[in-house]
């Protein structure tokens, strides 16, 4: 199908290349935030396009409802028994304008 054919087209390397650079933006972001912890290492041999991280004292469920609610950013909450966190999953679509406002309002609303 077509999602095969540009996949084709951009190519493995540039589509990897993209989503890295995308996980760098907001995970570099929001490392300067002082109750934020990453639940996965960010080096880039072990984490590419996706990462998930926890707000010390705040539970993930509420953090995804007040981000949708407070700043209109859908995030999902994991609430597992070995993880708990926002998963953050860009795609090589995603506008960095969007990775920002998220950022900012990680930032404005903890």
């Amino acid at each position: 199908g077509w999602a095969i054919a540009f996949h084709l087209h951009i190519g493995r390397a540039q589509k990897e290349n993209r989503l890295l650079y995308l996980r760098r933006l907001w995970t570099d972001q929001l490392s300067a935030h002082p109750r934020i912890r990453f639940n996965v290492p960010l080096d880039e041999t072990r984490c590419k396009a996706f990462a998930s991280f926890h707000i010390e004292g705040e539970a993930p469920l509420d953090i995804e409802k007040k981000l949708m609610l407070e700043a209109g950013i859908h995030v999902v909450g994991i609430e597992w028994p070995n993880m708990q966190g926002i998963r953050i999953t860009p795609n090589i679509y995603t506008p960095v304008a969007h990775l920002h406002q998220f950022t900012e309002a990680v930032f404005n609303l903890y």
